[in-house]
């Protein structure tokens, strides 16, 4: 297992055998080649993202009186809290498929924006084009990079996965207003590289070249939250990964990260996480 044991779910068999899946903190990938009448339900989902590489064969994806065939090259993803009901597909005799359960980071938002199937998968448009290829290829080396030895693994994975997403966006731009602001991306970007500075509203909006006001309310219409909101959730996501990964204190991670006061980093921590930052610790390495 790979990271804090923050996650737990089961997958009621059509047998009606349970199977575990593996705890995880960010990302778990795996390849399995099903035989004829393969099926899962999982009647209120899973809270995570979960992608289906299908490599030969045929599987399925069943909802709303509706099904859809997840053929050889597709590659379909399964959006949290969406009742799961699928598997090899009636008539084929089997579902070669590489499976990738995933928590997404916040920027990914305008990436997983695409409108699903009446089944309620979404199936990314993979056709014959480089692009389409080279995304195929990316979803593929989540796999390769879950199952080596790297001490990187997680965050090489996550790289990939974010990679084949960003290869399927030039080929269909979604999101709210069917693509994304480039101007969003220089202040998301700066915020990435500037997670220990204090910075306020003003100071992302001269980044894009926006006003302050007309830049929160892009912001916000585009990724459904305030700026400084926005920044919180990427100084706690890169908080787990600094609790789980060093032996940094609170103060160092606390300061490292922008928060000035150590106890007001532990609240919101609690806040979002459930846990205060040194429970979060002990689970993360024991």
């Amino acid at each position: 297992m790979d990271g804090p044991a923050e996650y737990l779910y089961f997958s009621a068999m059509e047998t009606g055998e349970y199977r575990q899946i593996p705890i995880y903190s960010r990302v778990v990938a795996g390849h399995n080649h099903y035989g004829p009448g393969y099926h899962v339900l999982r009647a209120s989902g899973t809270n995570d993202y979960v992608m289906q590489v299908t490599l030969a064969g045929c599987g399925y994806f069943a909802g709303a009186g509706a099904l859809t065939a997840l053929p050889a090259g597709s590659v379909a993803i399964i959006p949290p809290l969406t009742a799961h009901d699928y598997g090899t597909h009636p008539e084929s005799q089997e579902w070669d498929v590489v499976w990738i359960h995933f928590h997404h980071w916040k920027h990914w938002e305008p990436l997983l924006e695409r409108p699903p199937e009446s089944s309620g998968v979404i199936l990314l448009d993979m056709d014959d084009s480089t692009t389409a290829v080279k995304a195929r290829k990316a979803f593929l080396r989540v796999l390769h990079h879950y199952l080596s030895k790297s001490p990187q693994r997680i965050a090489w994975a996550m790289n990939a996965l974010e990679q084949g997403l960003l290869y399927c966006a030039e080929m269909a731009p979604m999101g709210a207003g069917g693509s994304f602001d480039g101007r969003l991306d220089k202040a998301i970007e700066f915020m990435h590289a500037h997670l220990g500075q204090s910075m306020t509203v003003a100071d992302m909006a001269a980044v894009a070249g926006l006003s302050p006001s007309y830049f929160a309310h892009l912001f916000r219409a585009s990724l459904k939250m305030p700026p400084l909101r926005y920044l919180e959730q990427l100084r706690l996501d890169r908080a787990r990964d600094l609790l789980a990964r060093t032996g940094l204190s609170m103060a160092q991670i606390a300061d490292q990260l922008g928060f000035s006061d150590p106890f007001y980093f532990s609240r919101r921590f609690q806040k979002a996480n459930g846990m205060s930052p040194r429970e979060f610790r002990q689970r993360a390495t024991s």
